[in-house]
């Protein structure tokens, strides 16, 4: 009887603490989405800021934005005392160690500092931050709550949630909590992880019913067809995954050896970002529309160069010099402008019906490669699509692409990070 009452005793604090993480996640990822969504509506509507030069004229209201952002940004970090921000990087250190917890002030102001940023139009996303959060969420929840597990479980059950809410897809959210942050699976792992997940995408669905990010369709020609084209295309996803976590990296080395304050730095970036956004609108914020666009293929070849070049660039210095943000959402859309633009080089020769497919396996291969989720990202693809179709081309892409970035680069962004 002892050991049946400390069983029923341990499947209550696992439904409790899962169930509670999972409602907590699901509202701050879907808030987090929809706040910026709002802000970035009232730059795109606001008329305060044009300034006519002859017959043209320029809306400089990405640019005042960006200085607001840049100066509640400065003023969190200042505030609150904070060095350096954290994303899943410190998420991953965490889980494998005791003696540096995580620092529940500076996880709260990192959020804070990203949804800052990217309301105001900065390049950056929002799934790093919300993975952190995610993280500091369930060390908070471990202080109030007595049971055997473990720090490193409660931790997983945020970043599952996190992941679950962010993308519904909650069999993604489990797998990418093991694969991704605790680097192993086991029994008592995933009994409360998988509750933190499903209960995140439950009550995300439920709240939120018209969240949906992505509108990925399901029509795809035979896997015959569309598997050589990836395969060969492969090589050219790495490049683009590579291309983008060395310019981070570049980004931040530059402005750690500059002589320029932290304030002046993310106002020079809010400033170049901004100017940017005037001319290629399609580069600032989370980018979600400028997907679903470039999924549908509604950019033309040269608008797909001009965003792919300046989406690199402009994330690599707002994260660089200190506008934070996450890499995941900007990896997606490398992803997705890289595969679409083979999508129409491709179309050019007669081959019509696999730009869509092409995209997607591009953004899961890309952004697989920078956060080192290879099933994780496989099966984001088959819960967002719900295709078998989209899954296995998608994890063609993502293998091939994952091979050669790891033997280049690293196993992801964040593990050279931690290095």
């Amino acid at each position: 009887m002892t050991k049946v009452r400390e069983a029923l005793v341990e499947v209550v604090i696992i439904l409790f603490v899962g169930s509670l993480i999972g409602a907590v996640l699901a509202a701050v990822s879907n808030l987090f989405v929809l706040g910026v969504q709002f802000f970035t509506k009232q730059r795109e509507l606001t008329q305060l800021f044009v300034i006519n030069f002859g017959e043209q004229s320029i809306n400089y209201s990405s640019v005042i934005f960006l200085w607001v952002a840049a100066a509640i940004v400065i003023f969190i970090r200042t505030s609150l005392g904070i060095i350096n921000w954290s994303g899943p990087a410190e998420a991953m250190f965490a889980a494998h160690q005791v003696q540096k917890p995580l620092n529940i002030k500076q996880g709260i102001g990192s959020t804070l500092a990203a949804f800052t940023s990217a309301s105001g139009g900065a390049s950056v996303g929002q799934y790093g931050p919300v993975v952190h959060f995610g993280a500091t969420m369930g060390i908070w929840v471990k202080r109030f709550v007595s049971s055997r597990l473990t720090h490193d479980i409660y931790l997983g059950c945020g970043v599952a949630a996190a992941i679950s809410a962010g993308f519904n897809a909650p069999i993604a959210g489990v797998v990418f909590a093991h694969e991704a942050i605790l680097r192993h699976f086991s029994v008592r792992a995933i009994a409360p992880i998988t509750v933190a997940s499903v209960s995140a995408s439950t009550l995300s669905h439920y709240w939120f019913p018209q969240s949906a990010t992505f509108n990925i369709g399901s029509d795809i020609p035979s896997l015959s067809e569309v598997v050589p084209f990836i395969a060969t295309l492969s090589p050219v996803m790495a490049l683009a995954a590579i291309t983008f976590m060395v310019s981070l990296r570049f980004a931040a080395n530059m402005a750690n050896k500059s002589q320029l304050s932290p304030s002046v730095l993310a106002f020079v970036a809010a400033t170049i970002c901004g100017l940017v956004g005037i001319w290629v609108p399609e580069i600032l914020g989370l980018g979600i529309s400028s997907i679903n666009e470039m999924i549908a293929g509604n950019f033309t070849l040269l608008l797909l160069v001009i965003v792919l070049i300046m989406k690199i660039l402009m994330t690599a210095l707002c994260l660089g010099c200190g506008l934070f943000g996450g890499v995941f959402s900007p990896s997606l859309f490398i992803g997705v402008a890289t595969g679409a633009l083979a999508g129409q080089i491709l179309a050019l020769f007669g081959f019509t019906n696999i730009a869509s497919v092409v995209s997607v396996a591009s953004m899961a291969a890309v952004s697989s490669a920078v956060i080192g989720a290879p099933i994780s990202a496989t099966l984001i693809v088959l819960e967002l699509t719900q295709s078998y179709e989209y899954a296995v081309a998608a994890m063609m892409g993502v293998m091939l692409c994952g091979l050669l970035t790891n033997r280049l680069f690293g196993h992801s962004y964040f593990d050279r990070q931690l290095l």
